[in-house]
């Protein structure tokens, strides 16, 4: 059950209504492919959070690890966003590309995590 649109069928329709209903249009797409595995997007994302929040916490506690965790981290992340964001290629269609997106979303929670650990420290 997809989100529709309602276009009006002026045989005069101006420039200004054809780029509403274009961009309209594009919205409700970017809707609908946002909903596709909406409920894996949102554990991932929960997961990435816990996974923040342990690493800051159970490595963190002796103070020996932080620069190695750190390093390991921002490796990982970095890592993620060059698979995910560089230029397509066929190695990366199907459930490879598809995974890839589901590991973006669990680095979205660990990035978030993090910077909500940070906040903590900081006040």
């Amino acid at each position: 059950m997809g989100i529709t649109i309602v276009a009006f069928n002026v045989k005069d329709q101006t420039r200004l209504g054809e780029i509403a209903n274009a961009a309209a249009r594009e919205l409700l797409e970017k809707l609908n492919s946002a909903r596709k595995n909406f409920p894996t997007k949102i554990f991932l994302l929960l997961l990435g959070f816990y996974t923040a929040n342990a690493l800051a916490t159970i490595l963190g506690q002796t103070g020996d690890w932080d620069v190695l965790v750190a390093g390991v981290v921002v490796a990982a992340i970095e890592a993620i966003g060059m698979l995910m964001y560089k230029k397509p290629s066929r190695i990366l269609m199907g459930r490879l590309r598809a995974m890839t997106v589901f590991v973006n979303y669990w680095k979205a929670g660990v990035c978030l995590g993090l910077f909500v650990d940070a906040f903590k420290l900081g006040s």
